[in-house]
């Protein structure tokens, strides 16, 4: 999110210089900065909180208490998604001084790590997807109590 901020920021920065400067850099900067930049750098972290959420939510939630479940860092570790981060950065850099430098070689170069980037972010995805859920320990039944409970409570019946 900071990240997004700042470049953001800096896509703000390249139109003023749009405004008074002629030349096409300042307006590859602005795309590069507000729709790369901004744009897949929020994305990328809503995604890094929103679906480690979900898969805990959805596959250990009802599980608390009866089972050790991970926590969200567990789900989406923090050194993946930082080897993500500097990956991105790094193709923003590349794709900038190709832009502000004009040369076709180092855009492609940076499009090639954006590229790796992206692939480094559906992997995480993929990874945070694939957590399977704990095996439930078998039943004592120190439990049936609960058990005939929720049954009655369930259907509407009440003792």
């Amino acid at each position: 999110w900071q990240t997004g901020l700042l470049l953001l920021l800096m896509s703000l920065v390249s139109v003023l210089l749009i405004l008074f400067f002629d030349s096409s850099v300042f307006i590859f900067l602005f795309g590069l900065f507000f729709i790369v930049g901004y744009g897949l750098a929020i994305t990328s972290g809503m995604l890094y909180k929103i679906v480690p959420f979900l898969v805990w939510f959805h596959r250990f939630s009802l599980l608390i208490g009866k089972v050790d479940v991970p926590l969200m860092k567990d789900i989406s570790p923090d050194r993946t998604a930082r080897k993500h981060w500097k990956v991105f950065i790094a193709a923003l850099i590349i794709l900038a001084v190709g832009v502000i430098v004009d040369v076709s070689f180092i855009v492609r170069a940076g499009g090639v790590v954006l590229t790796v980037s992206s692939g480094m972010l559906m992997v995480n995805l993929i990874n945070m997807v694939k957590m399977k859920a704990p095996e439930l320990p078998e039943d004592d039944g120190s439990m049936d109590m609960f058990k005939d409970f929720s049954q009655h409570s369930l259907h509407g019946n009440s003792r």
